[in-house]
């Protein structure tokens, strides 16, 4: 959200629950509570009833979907990584043997088939190696003697292919999902700020009820660093690789941000692995 030149106009909750949407989930789910005790009061329902509760139903269902949704990413990106690691070790070394079974290495038939030998399916984006397979599928149809390998080699090539297809479309759901919780994020933020006002009113004969309504250590004002204080990170990444960084030193109350300069798509998580994410 935009910063504004005159502080009193800042959303307090805008800062202080960027840093994880798990944290914003704990603060409004008690705060959702704390408002449901006091359904009574009149002013209070309205609040929680027009301004409140449909952001937050919102909110936690996106939030909930989205982790279903990367866990079924994170698990089909392990087996598409399990079939690539069989494709660089098992199945080439198994193919390069059965064809010279056929050609030696050194004969005119083995140098057109596997000329290039078995480096180029070991390297690469998964693409780049899976359009090896294809390639390799294609030389090996020109000679009926190698059909056995011809076979085994479509059959993995077709199992490769669902399992890749899987994993993109998965791929595609997070970064919708992602934008979807960004958009219920801003409109959470705002109904917290909407309704957090109205208590201000509500009790401004007695201030300190307000505080009633919320988790204060979620909340707190909060030191902000100086640029020689921060972390950072400035390095390229090839596509579809993963690195980790700032092992062991995030918790829950570490504000992270991430600037994608290229043009391929790039998921961010923290947590103890890629399954347990937050």
């Amino acid at each position: 959200m935009q910063e504004n030149s005159w502080i009193y106009l800042n959303n307090p909750f805008e800062s202080a629950l960027k840093s994880s949407y798990k944290k914003l989930i704990i603060f409004t789910t008690d705060h959702k509570d704390k408002l449901s005790a006091m359904l009574n009061d009149s002013f209070i329902a309205d609040l929680y009833n027009q301004h409140f509760i449909n952001a937050y139903q919102n909110f936690k269902t996106l939030y909930n979907d989205s982790r279903a949704v990367s866990a079924d990413y994170h698990a089909q990106t392990k087996i598409l990584e399990e079939q690539m690691a069989t494709l660089s070790g098992k199945k080439i070394k198994q193919w390069d043997i059965q064809i010279q079974n056929f050609y030696m290495d050194d004969s005119r038939e083995y140098q057109f088939l596997l000329g290039m030998g078995r480096k180029t399916f070991q390297n690469g984006s998964y693409e780049a190696r899976m359009q090896e397979v294809t390639d390799l599928l294609g030389r090996v149809k020109k000679y009926g003697n190698l059909v056995n390998i011809y076979n085994d080699i479509q059959a993995f090539l077709v199992d490769l292919e669902k399992v890749r297809n899987l994993q993109q479309q998965l791929e595609g759901q997070t970064m919708i999902y992602a934008r979807k919780l960004k958009l219920a994020r801003e409109e959470l933020i705002k109904s917290l700020h909407f309704v957090y006002t109205g208590l201000c009113w509500h009790f401004k004969e007695d201030i300190q009820m307000v505080a009633n309504f919320y988790e204060l250590k979620y909340v707190r004002a909060t030191y902000k660093p100086t640029d020689d204080e921060v972390n950072k990170v400035s390095e390229e990444l090839p596509a579809y690789t993963s690195k980790e960084y700032f092992v062991n030193v995030i918790d829950e109350n570490t504000a992270v941000e991430v600037e994608n300069t290229g043009t391929v798509p790039i998921i961010m998580f923290s947590g103890s692995s890629k399954n347990n994410a937050i």
